[in-house]
C-alpha cells in the first residue's frame, strides 16, 4: 500500500523531503519544549517535598514552675520589703 501511495505521487523526493522536514520539526520544537515542561515539573515536585517537610506544626514551650529551673532542689522563697518590715518590728 505504502509502495502505491509513494507511485502515485509526482516525486519519491518530495515525500522525503516531507519526512526530513518533520522530523526536524520535532527533534527542534517539539522535542526540546516536552523536556522543558519535565523539567519544570521535576523543579516543581522537588520544592513541593521540600515545602511539605517544613510545615511542622510548633507549640509554645511549656515554662517550668520552679524559679530555679532545676527539676530537683529548693525554692528560695522571696520576701518583699514590708514583710521583713513587719517582722523586725
Amino acid at each position: 500500500m505504502i509502495q502505491t501511495l509513494l507511485g502515485k505521487l509526482p516525486s519519491r523526493q518530495n515525500a522525503m523531503a516531507w519526512v526530513v522536514a518533520g522530523t526536524l520539526a520535532y527533534v527542534l520544537y517539539v522535542k526540546p519544549q516536552r523536556q522543558l515542561e519535565q523539567e519544570q515539573r521535576m523543579a516543581d515536585d522537588a520544592l513541593a517535598r521540600l515545602k511539605s517537610t517544613g510545615d511542622v506544626t510548633r507549640t509554645a514551650p511549656v515554662p517550668d514552675p520552679q524559679e530555679t529551673g532545676l527539676v530537683l532542689g529548693k525554692r528560695e522563697k522571696k520576701t518583699s520589703n514590708k514583710e521583713t518590715a513587719t517582722t523586725e518590728q
